[in-house]
């Protein structure tokens, strides 16, 4: 009961927020390139608000997974889709907000680029969760139970997959967002020593 209660107020908050984002830059008449990766971030999580949290609410209630074994593989699909999109965003906008500090007349320039980094962040997030059709399935457990569960031949191809896994969808990212804005905050740093120098000398 209380698992239920705590996956059902995760999915009002997640569904209701990112609504109100949405509507909000939905909304707005200058929509910018900003605008443009928060509607992102807010669409990959309400997915997985609906995808993630509510199949996890259904299958709570109905104890085992009722649906065929297609179903399964699909709904895992996609919600690995979803894990590895909402980090592949957040990369995005970073590599974006490096272009718009660091060369900032390159970044007026190419307006495409946004778009370009978000279906770069998707495919990779569709190229990556491919091996979930083949691992999971629908399979009677030990204990009796028929669930959507990993088909692996030994328990032990657990540690190699989630390190893997680690590493795609947290280590690596958080390496490359961490140099791009260790670099953005250098060079504001940079930019505003330079300005207050101009300023000093000025009579």
């Amino acid at each position: 009961t209380e698992q239920l209660v705590t996956l059902w107020i995760l999915f009002i908050v997640t569904i209701a927020g990112n609504a109100i984002v949405l509507f909000s830059t939905w909304r707005r008449k200058r929509k910018s390139r900003m605008t443009f990766f928060v509607t992102q971030l807010a669409i990959t999580d309400s997915f997985t608000g609906l995808i993630n949290i509510m199949t996890d609410i259904i299958w709570r209630y109905t104890g085992d997974f009722m649906a065929p074994d297609i179903v399964c593989r699909v709904v895992r699909y996609f919600q690995v889709v979803l894990l590895y999109a909402s980090t592949y965003v957040l990369v995005s906008l970073s590599i974006d907000r490096y272009h718009a500090i660091v060369y900032p007349m390159k970044f007026l320039q190419g307006e495409k680029q946004a778009k370009v980094l978000i279906g770069v962040a998707w495919s990779l997030s569709f190229l990556f969760s491919i091996p979930t059709l083949i691992i999971f399935g629908k399979r009677q457990l030990s204990n009796g139970e028929v669930q959507c569960w990993a088909l692996w031949p030994d328990d032990s191809y657990w540690i190699p997959y989630m390190t893997v896994v680690a590493f795609l969808v947290y280590f690596i990212p958080l390496i490359i967002i961490s140099i791009i804005y260790s670099i953005v905050i250098r060079t504001i740093w940079m930019k505003s020593k330079a300005q207050a120098v101009i300023i000093t000398s000025c009579p």
